[in-house]
This record gives C-alpha cells, sequence and structure tokens, in this order.
C-alpha cells in the first residue's frame, strides 16, 4: 500500500512539480488516506535547490494552501449536507444525535482552538472541517486558522525532506522525538485549558 502512494506522489510532484504538491495537500486534508508524511519530506529534497530558506517557505505556503482548500471542501460538505444527514447515517458508524449535540456544543464554544492546534495531530485535522462545516463556523476564521495551524507541522517535514534527500523516508526516525512530545504538550495544553475553564465556571456557581 505504501509503495503505491510513494508511486502516485513521485508522479505528481515529478510532473506538476508546485502544482502537484498543491493537489496532494489538497486532497490529503479531505481525510483521503494518503499521508502527508510522505507527500512533504520527498517535495523538500525535490523541489527544494541547494538548501532555500526561501525555497522550503514557498513550498511550505504552498502546501498550507492546499490543505485549507481540501478543509474548505470537507467544511461545505458537512455544510450542505448539515444535520439530517449526519443524524440519519450516523448510526452507521456508532455516532448518534446525542454525539452530534455534544459535539456542536463543544464547538461552539472551543471551535477555534480545536481547528487549530488539531492540526498539529495527525488522524484529527483530516476531519476538523466537519464540526465545523455543521456548526457554520466562519469561513475566513476557519480558513485562517486552518493556514496558521498547517504551516508550522508543514514546514518541518519539507525542512528534514529537505536535509535527508533521498533519504526522505527515514523522516520518522528525526520527527518522532519531536512529535510524540509536542502532541503531549498540545493535548496537556487543552486538557488544563478545559480544566481550568471548568473551575472557573464552578465557582462562579
Amino acid at each position: 500500500m505504501e509503495s503505491s502512494f510513494i508511486e502516485l506522489i513521485v508522479f505528481f510532484i515529478n510532473k506538476i512539480s508546485y502544482l502537484g504538491l498543491y493537489i496532494l495537500m489538497c486532497l490529503e486534508s479531505t481525510a483521503l488516506p494518503l499521508p502527508s508524511e510522505l507527500i512533504l519530506p520527498f517535495s523538500g529534497w525535490v523541489l527544494v535547490k541547494d538548501s532555500s530558506t526561501v525555497q522550503i517557505t514557498i513550498l511550505t505556503i504552498i502546501a498550507s494552501l492546499g490543505s485549507v482548500s481540501g478543509s474548505l471542501i470537507e467544511y461545505f460538505i458537512a455544510k450542505t449536507l448539515g444535520r439530517t444527514f449526519f443524524i440519519k447515517y450516523g448510526k452507521y458508524i456508532l455516532f448518534d444525535e446525542n454525539d452530534l449535540n455534544k459535539t456542536e456544543s463543544f464547538f461552539k464554544k472551543y471551535g477555534s482552538y480545536f481547528v487549530f492546534w488539531g492540526r498539529f495531530i495527525p488522524g484529527i485535522r483530516g476531519f476538523i472541517a466537519i464540526p465545523a462545516g455543521l456548526t457554520k463556523m466562519n469561513i475566513y476564521k476557519f480558513s485562517i486558522l486552518t493556514f496558521a495551524g498547517s504551516f508550522p507541522w508543514i514546514f518541518i517535514y519539507i525542512y528534514f525532506g529537505n536535509i535527508l534527500g533521498e533519504n526522505y523516508l527515514v523522516i520518522h526516525e528525526y520527527i518522532k522525538p519531536i512529535e510524540i512530545p509536542l502532541i503531549l504538550i498540545l493535548l496537556s495544553s487543552v486538557i488544563f485549558f478545559f480544566c481550568y475553564k471548568f473551575y472557573k465556571i464552578r465557582k462562579k456557581t
């Protein structure tokens, strides 16, 4: 399966360069099983010449815009289908109306934090746009937060891909020591934030 992904990534990047990166990241952000962990480092190796920081930054902007575009597709699908669709068919993935109500209530309060920080967490970032669309989050706000949350981790993957060159597939050996602590810090921060908010609410009552 991974070899098929690699062949697809190589084809897009080699044939249509920057546009290929944009398309791949757009597709990846619609929750399709395309691994950005392979797309980005390969792009950093092939498309960046002489370790140019300017080129790495340009690639990061293009890839981040691709992520925003893909997320907007997902956003509009969720917004168009609406609650009725998810209530009707959510039961097939063990997601009922009560779960939907809780998700919407949470997102209306903390959606901005979730959209931004969720972009750093693999497995979550591809689905963030669904509750954003269902709750009709301001589209400009959603787009800006998605771009801002995508830029840092995309830059890191492209940067390390450029350094590793043809050895880009071993990027996890370099990223994991950073990624796992970062995810733990993010999750701890989120838990602390909600505990603090809950404490303030209890104190007022």
